[in-house]
């Protein structure tokens, strides 16, 4: 598995999540140019990323998940928050 480094540090993005009409769901997430910057392997269209999402129930299993990816250099995780405005 080759794990996709960011080329610099912090980031914060605003972002939507968009309905997906031909299999009628809510499951597309758009990235916007400062994280394909930072991944330039994004741009590649003959690559398939693959990702794989966690959900902690809690801020204390969190914190304990991201200190285990940190002692198994297993990447840097992405927060993403989804919210109403």
């Amino acid at each position: 598995m080759n794990l996709l480094r960011p080329k610099t540090n912090n980031l914060e993005i605003t972002g939507k999540v968009s309905y997906h009409e031909s299999v009628r769901a809510w499951n597309t997430i758009r990235f916007k140019k400062p994280v394909l910057d930072m991944f330039p392997q994004l741009r590649n269209k003959s690559n398939i990323i693959n990702f794989k999402m966690e959900f902690c129930g809690n801020y204390d299993e969190m914190i304990r998940r991201i200190v285990e990816l940190k002692n198994r250099n297993e990447g840097i995780p992405l927060l993403l928050y989804l919210f109403q405005e």
